[in-house]
């Protein structure tokens, strides 16, 4: 079910609920169904959120290590797996995908590598 469709029937449901004597549809189903719509929110913006790749190879595959120098907060720094680098770009996936096809000249998913992960 679309997510406009899942938030009508919501509404409807909730509003049955609401103008009868006693819940005419289950309210645990009910707040199952406002979780599935979350969810189903949550996968929408997936492909907004930035993310964090290596400026030199673009791999995405980064570690961040803290180094306490004898303080209780210690520095923290992110390094390329890949390559050891430690200079990060954030980018939109999108750009990240024409970043990596120009720096590989394939697209990620047409790669045939197998790091074992």
């Amino acid at each position: 079910m679309k997510q406009t469709k899942l938030s009508k029937e919501i509404d409807r449901r909730e509003l049955a609920n609401k103008y009868s004597p006693f819940p005419v549809y289950c309210t645990e189903l009910i707040e199952d169904l406002k979780l599935e719509d979350k969810m189903i929110t949550k996968k929408d913006n997936y492909n907004n959120v930035p993310v964090i790749s290596c400026k030199t190879c673009g791999s995405l595959h980064i570690k961040t290590v803290r180094f306490n120098n004898g303080t209780q907060d210690g520095v923290t720094t992110d390094y390329c797996v890949v390559c050891s680098n430690t200079e990060m770009e954030k980018l939109h996936i999108e750009e990240w995908e024409e970043k990596y096809e120009e720096l590989h000249g394939e697209s990620h998913l047409d790669s045939k590598e197998d790091d074992g992960s």
